[in-house]
């Protein structure tokens, strides 16, 4: 009865062993656990401890529970539910993370996906590396498409074009070109290679033409819903403002539309500058249609001719080229070469004339006319001059 006895609790011992673990391969390691499984493949292999763990790699290692290592020389960590399909691939930690790719690594976290060649998830949750040597920093549902591409933190931003960077925020998107940046900031779209959007929220940065050429380098510093489309064209803040040219700049202000090449608008609002090589200083509802203009300040003035200028006021107009109106309101320059000084309701339709100030000036068809000042004068003669006083012709 006791040899029967000894006999039932050797067979018992043995079979507890052979269920705990299960060491098939040649010069393998087992330090522990329950249901470590090291098959055929695995040679040189090692399970550190823990729960249903499988190593079936050569060289391979696995820590923690419920983990499996299926290629050559990878490593788990340690953690649960993690799994290592990339030669050299590893784990370091972390729940529910994946390694499909060579060289791959997860360094912890939950959820994981590593697809591109030595590609690197630092943590967080959530988080893919689909690019070759792409790199996830942290935050949650980041996602790397692009080729040695980083996502630093934040959470719900993308990254698809190759060397571009993510450095935080929330629900950015970098489409298609290389190079790109964004810094922070919520809702965030950069289409267009080498291009920056520094924060700010729902700002746009990219090229106009379908294959993007000439528009690199575009900047949006910060500020909300503005759009940038031209090749090294700048918003430095503000709103809803516009850049479609290259070379162009918007300083800052709100609804400001520059759709011409080399403009600039300093800030104000509601400001449109649409040709070339022109400047609206600041101010509001200013007005550019010819080149080489400018518009220091003021209020609703328009100029439509070429190298002409409006240094301020309200509801100043040059029609004529190399035409100036200083400032005041509702004054007109009609023709080429002339100029307004100041004061209101003045109208110049002669080239090379010249109303210094005053109210209700009318200057008519001759040029090198002067009216100085004064109140509802009126010349129509060849280098005619009113020095002042009221309703001289």
């Amino acid at each position: 009865m006791a040899g029967a006895s000894l006999l039932r609790l050797a067979v018992a011992v043995l079979a507890a062993a052979v269920c705990r673990n299960a060491n098939v391969a040649a010069q393998t390691s087992d330090m522990g656990g329950y249901y470590n499984y090291m098959y055929a493949y695995g040679s040189y292999s090692s399970v550190g401890g823990g729960y249903y763990n499988a190593a079936y790699g050569k060289y391979s290692q696995v820590t923690g529970s419920w983990s499996w290592v299926y290629a050559y020389a990878s490593t788990i960590g340690g953690g649960m539910y993690n799994s290592v399909y990339g030669t050299h691939g590893s784990v370091t930690g972390g729940w529910y993370n994946r390694v499909y790719r060579a060289f791959g690594t997860i360094s912890g976290g939950h959820s994981h996906y590593v697809y591109g060649y030595a590609a690197t998830v630092a943590g967080g949750m959530y988080c893919s590396a689909y690019g070759t040597a792409s790199t996830v920093g942290g935050g949650w549902y980041q996602k790397n498409f692009g080729s040695y591409a980083t996502n630093r933190c934040g959470y719900y931003n993308y990254v698809y074009g190759s060397y571009s960077t993510h450095g935080g925020g929330t629900s950015n998107w970098i489409y298609g070109r290389a190079y790109a940046t964004t810094v922070g900031g919520h809702n965030h779209y950069t289409y267009s290679y080498s291009a920056t959007v520094g924060g700010g929220m729902y700002n746009t940065a990219y090229g106009w033409n379908s294959d993007d050429t000439g528009n690199v380098g575009i900047t949006i510093a910060g500020g909300w819903y503005n759009n940038a489309h031209g090749g090294f064209s700048t918003i430095h803040g503000g709103w809803d403002s516009w850049v479609d040219k290259p070379y162009a700049v918007v300083t800052g202000g709100s609804y400001n539309w520059n759709t011409g090449y080399a403009n600039v608008i300093g800030g104000g609002n509601y400001n449109g500058a649409y040709t070339a090589w022109s400047t609206i200083g600041g101010g509001q509802s200013n007005r550019m249609y010819g080149n080489h203009n400018t518009i220091a300040g003021g209020h609703n003035s328009y100029i439509y001719s070429y190298a002409s200028s409006i240094g301020g006021g309200m509801y100043n107009s040059v029609y004529g080229y190399v035409g100036n109106v200083g400032g005041g309101k509702w004054n007109r320059m009609y023709n080429s070469w002339g100029h307004i000084g100041g004061g209101y309701y003045n109208w110049n339709y002669s080239p090379w004339s010249s109303i210094g100030g005053g109210t209700n000036h009318w200057m008519y068809g001759k040029a090198y006319m002067t009216i100085a000042g004064g109140h509802n004068h009126y010349i129509y003669s060849y280098a005619g001059t009113i020095g002042g006083g009221m309703y001289n012709s």
